[in-house]
C-alpha cells in the first residue's frame, strides 16, 4: 500500500508487501509522524497497541478493507468513546479519511520509494531541485533575482546572510517582532526619529535620518553616476541603469555597505545605547566597501583607501 504525507515526505511512498513487519501506530509509515503522535486520543485508548498493518487489513484481490478491531482493540471501545469525546471523535474521523485513501503497491516487499527520482531512489539532486522549486513558490521571480545578484557579491558571509535577510523582509525590526509575538519590546518606534513606528521599509528608506546617510553616499559617487538619488534607493533599479558590469559590482557593493552601516548603527543604539554619529555611518559605508572590493582584487592591484574616498568609481578597475 502506498501513502504520502503533505510537503516533503509526500515525496516518500511507504510500500507495503506482506506488511507484518510494519506495526500500525508506532512504524513511520505514514507522513513525518507515527500514527501514536498523530491520534494520542486513539492510541491511548487502544487495547492492541503492536497491531501490525497485516493484522489490521482485510484483503480481497487488489482491493483491502480495514479492520478496526484489530488495531483498536474493540469494536465497543470506538462507539463509547466517540460518544463521550468531541476530540476523539474528531481523530476518529481523520484517521479513517487517511486510511481511505491507502492502496496496495505492486511490490510484495516492505519497502519506501522516493519520488522526485524516477528509479524510487534517494539523491541529494532530486533534493536540491526541490528546493529550488519552494523557492520559485515562496519568492516572487524578482525577489529572487536580487538574491542572485547580492550572493554573486564577494562579501563576508554574515554580510550574505543579512542581505538575504534583507531582500526576504525576515529582518527582526520592531515591527516584525511585535507581529511574531515577541512581548519583551519596549516600544515600536525607530531608534533614528522617535515618533513613527520602526519597519523595514521606514528605517531603510523613509526615515529622514536614514535618507541623509543615503544622499551623502549618493553626492559622495560623484556626478558621473547615470542614476537619480531616488533610483539609488532602489537596488533592482540599479542593476538596469548601470551597463558597465565593474560599476555595477561597485555600486551593488556599497549599496550593501549602506544597509549594515545603517542597520548597525541602529543595533548599537539598541543594545549598547551609543548615540546615532552620522559621520560614523558614513564612514562605515566607505570603509566597508572597500575592505569588501579589496577582496576581489587580492593579490593584485588594490586601491588605497585615500583613492576610494575621493574617487570611488575610478578606483578597482579590474573587479
Amino acid at each position: 500500500m502506498e501513502y504520502g504525507d503533505e510537503g516533503f515526505m509526500s515525496n516518500i511512498r511507504c510500500s507495503v508487501g506482506k506488511g507484518n513487519k510494519i506495526l500500525f501506530w508506532s512504524s513511520l509509515w505514514w507522513g513525518d509522524q507515527t500514527f501514536q503522535s498523530y491520534f494520542p486520543d486513539l492510541f491511548d485508548v487502544s487495547t492492541n497497541k503492536f497491531s501490525t498493518i497485516f493484522d489490521s487489513v482485510n484483503r480481497f484481490g487488489e482491493g483491502i478493507s480495514w479492520l478496526p478491531t484489530a488495531f483498536m482493540g474493540s469494536a465497543d471501545t470506538v462507539a463509547a468513546f466517540t460518544a463521550s469525546s468531541a476530540a476523539f471523535g474528531f481523530q476518529w474521523q481523520q484517521l479513517n479519511s487517511l486510511l481511505a485513501a491507502v492502496r496496495f503497491s505492486s511490490s510484495g516487499e516492505d519497502n519506501f520509494e522516493w519520488f522526485p527520482n524516477l528509479t524510487g531512489t534517494f539523491s541529494m539532486a532530486s533534493v536540491s531541485q526541490m528546493s529550488a522549486a519552494v523557492k520559485c513558490c515562496a519568492w516572487q521571480p524578482q525577489t529572487i533575482s536580487l538574491l542572485k545578484i547580492s550572493w554573486k557579491l564577494s562579501l563576508p558571509l554574515r554580510i550574505q546572510i543579512f542581505a538575504w535577510r534583507f531582500f526576504t523582509s525576515r529582518l527582526p525590526t520592531k515591527d516584525a517582532l511585535i507581529s511574531r509575538g515577541v512581548v519583551n519590546i519596549p516600544n515600536q518606534w525607530c531608534v533614528f526619529y522617535g515618533n513613527v513606528p520602526e519597519s523595514l521599509p521606514h528605517i531603510f528608506f523613509s526615515c529622514h535620518v536614514s535618507l541623509k546617510v543615503w544622499e551623502r553616499i549618493f553626492v559622495w559617487l560623484g556626478e558621473e553616476v547615470l542614476f537619480s538619488f531616488e533610483e539609488f534607493l532602489e537596488f533592482d533599479v540599479v542593476q538596469e541603469k548601470v551597463k558597465a558590469v565593474n560599476v555595477r559590482v561597485k555600486i551593488n557593493t556599497i549599496w550593501m555597505a549602506l544597509i549594515w552601516s545603517i542597520w548597525s548603527m541602529r543595533n548599537s543604539i539598541i543594545f549598547y545605547q551609543v548615540p546615532f554619529c552620522f559621520d560614523m555611518v558614513v564612514y562605515n559605508v566607505i570603509y566597508f566597501s572597500w575592505s569588501w572590493l579589496a577582496r576581489i582584487v587580492l593579490n593584485t592591484s588594490i586601491s588605497t583607501f585615500y583613492e576610494w574616498y575621493k574617487l570611488p568609481l575610478d578606483c578597482f578597475s579590474n573587479v
